[in-house]
């Protein structure tokens, strides 16, 4: 579950989320709770500074997410071995075609999607993450639906979580409980050595 402020912890384990990644935390902490990550988020549009932004961020307990506003960024940032996930938002949608579908695949990349994203959008956006993810999961790529809240207003329980995306994406619930758990633990687990 990725939080956008620590005060918000609490919450989401009294929700029954096991670890959550919180934006903006350094790394003392990071250690105050051995199911606490540390997330950064990074917005590019522009290969060279993105690597000075990547540049030292790869650290033991922290999640490195990037949200690319292009299609060579896209591409680009799916091969890194710095970046643990790509996340797509109502404003980058157009990014994740085919084509990207095939490398993230090959590099075994998930896609990010915050849940205040698609709970928030209009009709139009909602459409095109639907069709997005659904190529996505057709094409095997690891999807993780993350909250992305950052006020308890935007919480929501795991299993509300999972029935919605069910039905939205016409999955089973396999499929969308690998979303919220199976796919997350695989980053982290990754990213706690």
């Amino acid at each position: 579950m990725w939080l956008k402020d620590y005060k918000l912890v609490d919450e989401a384990k009294r929700l029954g989320y096991k670890v959550v990644s919180v934006e903006g935390l350094d790394s003392g902490e990071v250690s105050v709770d051995p199911n606490v990550f540390s997330k950064v988020v990074v917005v590019s549009d522009n290969i060279g500074n993105l690597k000075s932004a990547l540049a030292g961020l790869k650290k033991p307990k922290t999640v490195v997410s990037v949200v690319p506003l292009n299609v060579e960024v896209a591409r680009w940032v799916a091969h890194d071995r710095r970046v643990d996930s790509i996340i797509m938002t109502s404003r980058n949608q157009v990014v994740f075609d085919k084509k990207q579908a095939s490398v993230m695949k090959y590099y075994n990349k998930p896609l990010e999607v915050p849940f205040t994203e698609i709970r928030g959008t209009n009709e139009n956006n909602l459409a095109g993450f639907v069709k997005r993810l659904k190529l996505m999961i057709s094409r095997k790529v690891p999807v993780i639906v993350s909250s992305g809240a950052s006020d308890v207003l935007e919480y929501h329980h795991p299993l509300v979580v999972l029935s919605f995306i069910v039905k939205l994406l016409d999955v089973d619930y396999e499929t969308a409980k690998a979303m919220l758990s199976t796919h997350p633990y695989k980053v982290l687990t990754r990213t706690a050595i």
